[in-house]
């Protein structure tokens, strides 16, 4: 008789301007710590320090990360993702990329199509993150910075379904 199997415990995280969102879950209905850390001097170094603590402390089985395309107009993100998934392999974690198409994939089958829309299902799927649910955007404003923790909430989800 072998294991039985379980979930992975995977750590997603989604870099933004200000910092980076984090949400680790212990299967994909279980969260167990999110959050969004700000980072105001030395962004990449701060974001890949809380980064390393987290999986230092949870040693997940999968680290989560958007993948991004050669002609990105986010260089800054795409090189601290790439750090992320560098620091994941040597502490033996694996690190998966998805692709923003992807998320927008899984959560179109759930009438999700924009980011707002995508918060709200995940909102409605995990109540314990509805408290930090952002409000709609308005297109002058800024972005909630509570976003962050839901768009690695979507790569982890994402993940969780296109491997279930």
């Amino acid at each position: 008789m072998g294991k039985p199997e379980t979930a992975p415990v995977v750590l997603a995280i989604a870099p933004v301007s200000r910092g980076i969102g984090y949400i680790l879950f212990e299967n994909e209905n279980t969260p167990i710590d999110w959050g969004v850390k700000t980072a105001t001097v030395q962004k990449d170094k701060a974001s890949q320090r809380h980064v390393e603590s987290l999986i230092s402390f949870y040693q997940p089985d999968i680290l989560v990360l958007e993948a991004f395309d050669e002609d990105t107009n986010r260089e800054r993100v795409s090189k601290l993702n790439d750090s992320l998934a560098l620091l994941a392999t040597l502490t033996g974690v694996e690190a998966k990329r998805l692709h923003h198409n992807d998320v927008q994939g899984v959560f179109s089958q759930f009438g999700s199509k924009t980011k707002h829309g995508i918060a709200k299902t995940i909102s409605s799927w995990l109540p314990e993150l509805g408290v930090q649910m952002p409000r709609y955007r308005l297109p002058w404003k800024n972005e909630d910075h509570s976003m962050a923790m839901f768009e690695a909430a979507a790569l982890a989800l994402s993940y969780y379904y296109i491997n279930s």
